[in-house]
């Protein structure tokens, strides 16, 4: 009898052990399931877009707590290609990592026909979009993109564009706003900077550009010291964050945005891969992302699974379309780089450029054998030439300067606008005349817009052409020059140059 008792005793401690370890195991599969230290690569330096994207996503999975620790590598260059690079080469089987990626990865990919693809990656989740900008200097006589798309139309040529890496959207943008006004591929001027953000309006502002493009996170703090104005976004509808008309309103049927999301190295693990989707399901589902969508004006766009993998193959074919109708390096450029990225493309350059100083002695010599004959005769007859020279270009610039003179007397300049339009004949930049006056470049071009009111003329390429034109077949007065005297069209190339 004690020992059925016992016996009795022992299944009842036996049951109570499975129920105590089928009580805890989801608790300790989702210990073990827990992702400890997770990596992000950003592809870019600090403070830009990417990098923005990778210290939210930090921000938000250690506020939540998903995770015990988030290191950030951040490879700058190449508009993505040598952090993608990376990736793939230093993946750690005992360590998750993710990639932050973006369309820029791939117009970067293209355009550099690079082997290493975004597209080999293993998508894990879209997260964010980015609203893009157009904008333009503060004191710009762009008012609105009203005045940018009468600019377009009438002289493409003259409108400068700056934004982010060439294949970026950035450029996409660009790009369709000029094809939405019938302009062609080969009179768009678009300006790639890699880096994009502070170093696109460094460049609009110093190169004195037409217009830049960027995302208007990026665009916001120059906004708000005034030393930018944003005359349009890219958005289907207007953005409530953001003081800016869309492109629709403005007739261009266009919407972009620019995204960010996370990639996984390639052939990662079915099961690695399902902890990383369900860990940035939890991060875009929690609060502490969505105060960051909100302080960053992005747009929540989160996608996963089939959908993203969907969304990422036709954004490959959007950016191919592109760099196919674009300036796409030539398969000779590609493999001449091809050539030169091996291990002895320094002796390779150093033969050719032997090779190329060889030929140039050679005919070096064999030219000055041949000149040698004839030198003292060539000797005699061009200190001829230049003394009858001298002599006709001190005629022409006398006549040329009188004229100048003349016209601008009959235009009424100020002594001051006469002297900023010599200075503007002889090609000063307005930085350049304002620094020599002793004034800011700001009055310097308000001057010059006098001298253009005052003249009936556009710009400063019409003042030259007016005099270039009377010099060379006529004077204003219709009186034809004496096409024997060379005197006019010899003397007006130098003559805004060399007068003073």
């Amino acid at each position: 009898m004690g020992g059925q008792k016992l016996h009795i005793l022992a299944q009842i401690l036996l049951f109570a052990k499975v129920l105590f370890l089928l009580s805890f195991s989801p608790v300790l599969a989702v210990a073990d399931d827990r992702i400890g230290t997770l990596t992000i690569h950003v592809p870019g330096a600090e403070g830009g877009g990417f990098d923005r994207s990778g210290m939210a996503i930090r921000r938000a999975l250690l506020a939540e707590n998903l995770v015990d620790d988030v290191r950030i590598i951040r490879s700058p260059g190449a508009g993505g290609l040598i952090a993608l690079a990376q990736f793939f080469e230093t993946e750690d089987p005992h360590e998750l990592s993710v990639l932050v990626g973006g369309r820029t990865i791939l117009g970067a990919e293209l355009y550099n026909r690079s082997v290493v693809r975004l597209t080999n990656a293993t998508p894990i989740a879209r997260l964010n979009g980015a609203v893009i900008a157009v904008a333009v200097q503060r004191d710009s006589p762009i008012r609105n993109l009203g005045d940018l798309i009468e600019a377009i139309r009438s002289n493409p040529d003259l409108v400068q564009w700056v934004g982010g890496s060439i294949g970026s959207t950035d450029e996409i943008l660009a790009n369709r706003i000029s094809s939405a006004l019938g302009v062609g591929q080969e009179n768009i001027h678009y300006r790639g900077v890699p880096g994009g953000g502070d170093l696109v309006v460094e460049k609009l502002i110093e190169n004195d550009l037409t217009v830049a493009v960027s995302t208007a996170e990026e665009f916001a703090p120059f906004v708000e010291s005034g030393a930018l104005r944003l005359i349009a976004v890219s958005t289907e509808g207007r953005v409530l964050s953001i003081d800016a008309p869309t492109l629709r309103e403005f007739g261009l049927e266009l919407s972009l945005t620019d995204w960010r999301g996370v990639f996984g190295p390639p052939g990662l693990r079915a099961q690695d891969a399902g902890r990383l989707e369900a860990l940035f399901e939890t991060l875009a589902r929690s609060e502490a992302w969505a105060r960051e969508i909100e302080a960053h004006k992005w747009q929540d766009i989160y996608q996963s699974g089939a959908d993203f993998a969907a969304f990422l193959a036709a954004e490959n074919e959007l950016v191919a379309d592109q760099a196919e109708a674009g300036d796409a390096p030539s398969m000779t450029t590609e493999k001449l780089v091809q050539i030169i990225s091996r291990q002895y493309r320094w002796a390779i350059l150093a033969a050719l450029l032997s090779v190329v100083l060889v030929v140039a002695l050679v005919v070096q010599r064999r030219r000055n054998a041949e000149r040698q004959l004839d030198l003292r005769e060539e000797l005699l007859t061009a200190r001829e030439e230049a003394a009858r020279a001298s002599e006709e270009r001190d005629r022409s610039l006398a006549q040329a300067g009188s004229y100048i003179n003349d016209e601008f007397g009959k235009w009424k300049l100020s002594a001051a606008e006469n002297e900023i339009g010599w200075m503007l004949l002889k090609g000063l930049s307005f930085r350049e005349i304002a620094k020599a006056r002793g004034t800011s470049e700001r009055t310097v071009r308000q001057q010059a817009r006098a001298i253009y009111a005052k003249s009936g003329l556009n710009n400063r390429s019409d003042l030259s052409a007016y005099f270039l034109e009377d010099f060379c077949f006529g004077s204003a007065d219709g009186e034809a020059e004496d096409p024997q005297d060379g005197n006019a069209v010899a003397g007006v190339a130098s003559t805004t140059r060399s007068l003073a």
